[in-house]
């Protein structure tokens, strides 16, 4: 990588059967230490749908992932996915979707 250039980088988080229940995932997320101009974070459930969502913005890592609020609330609709999308992020600090069974 190289500096003042753009990169799309991407990530999935699968639960694996062998750590035990799948429903243990609990949330999405990633601390990002360098200048990080816009972030885009999508969650697909398949099968059980959580009982809430919300995303969540620059908390540290014991504050992560945070409690819903009526701000930070998202809403599958028909679907099975949400999409958020976060601008200008960086100082290690964690952002992401974050889920209740």
């Amino acid at each position: 990588m190289r500096r003042g250039n753009s990169y799309d980088l991407r990530f999935k988080l699968v639960p694996n059967d062998d750590y035990g229940d799948p429903g243990l995932l609990k949330e999405t997320s990633r601390a990002l230490h360098e200048r990080t101009l816009t972030a885009t974070f999508e969650v697909v459930f398949i099968g059980q749908k959580p009982k809430v969502l919300w995303n969540y913005e620059r908390l540290t890592f014991f504050e992560c992932p945070g409690v819903p609020k009526v701000s930070n609330v998202l809403e599958l609709g028909e679907g099975s996915s949400v999409r958020v999308g976060f601008q200008d992020l960086y100082g290690g600090l964690f952002n992401g979707i974050a889920w209740e069974w």
